[in-house]
């Protein structure tokens, strides 16, 4: 999602005022609506409700989160109305260390970068050793002229600027394509070791499924006469302008059916 620019902050009188991130400080006390990001890391002070943090922890279950528990920039809320007090801004805040992490990790060495810069080391004195033996043949064999041109066609040909800039070149665009899908790797290392692992074990929910919950089957009470999708049209007209994520499953679930939502008096 993308990151908010201003923030609703509640004054010491109660009033509401729209201030810009950078004017936020630690203390400042905040309002977030249903549907709106958190864009500093807080504490909530009164409230409660779901928020999704898979952009912080990976997990596309919402938490629930009341007073005293911790939410983070980055993350949104769901279906909740929260009174938050700021306890980190800028870079502090823990999507900040997530985006320095990646920062370094494009500048530590992998191994492999490491091995390439030793392989120039050496490579580079045989070109000009090369280049040297072919002016002086060519130059004393035909001529000067043809001696430079032959040199020259040594030493661009064999350049090893490739071998220097290729390797760093592909780690730094390989760790930037996967931070793209959502997947931070912590340095250049272990994106190298990948091309070893033979086995893969997961246990985050969505990594392997699509993290979206969908309704598989209705179940009726012993005794109960409704069918199965008045049941469906009758919770799914309850949660309706519920913003949760199995509230959203429910009346999609409905609409795959075409049934048509009643009205509600109150929500």
């Amino acid at each position: 999602a993308q990151a908010p620019t201003t923030a609703c902050r509640l004054t010491a009188d109660g009033r509401e005022e729209q201030a810009p991130i950078d004017a936020i400080c630690v203390g400042d006390v905040l309002r977030v609506r249903p549907g709106e990001n958190f864009a500093v890391d807080g504490q909530v002070i009164r409230g409660e409700g779901s928020v999704n943090e898979a952009s912080i922890t990976g997990e596309s279950t919402p938490a629930h989160k009341g007073v005293g528990n911790a939410v983070y920039a980055g993350a949104v809320n769901v279906d909740g109305s929260f009174i938050m007090q700021v306890t980190h801004v800028g870079e502090d805040r823990v999507m900040g260390k997530l985006v320095r992490l990646l920062d370094e990790a494009r500048l530590h060495r992998a191994p492999i970068e490491r091995l390439a810069d030793r392989v120039a080391g050496y490579f580079v004195p045989a070109v000009f050793v090369l280049a040297l033996t072919a002016f002086g043949y060519w130059s004393w064999q035909v001529s000067f002229e043809q001696g430079l041109l032959n040199s020259l066609a040594v030493v661009l040909i064999a350049c090893p600027c490739a071998l220097g800039i290729a390797t760093p070149l592909t780690i730094w665009i390989g760790l930037g394509r996967a931070a793209q899908r959502g997947i931070l790797i912590r340095d250049s290392l272990t994106l190298e070791k990948l091309s070893r692992v033979r086995q893969l074990f997961f246990d985050k929910t969505g990594t392997l499924t699509t993290g979206h919950s969908e309704l598989s089957e209705i179940v009726l009470a012993d005794g109960e006469n409704l069918h199965p999708w008045q049941l469906l049209q009758l919770v799914a007209s309850l949660e309706q302008a519920s913003e949760h994520p199995l509230a959203r499953s429910i009346c999609a679930a409905a609409q795959q059916q075409g049934l048509t939502l009643l009205p509600i008096a109150q929500f």
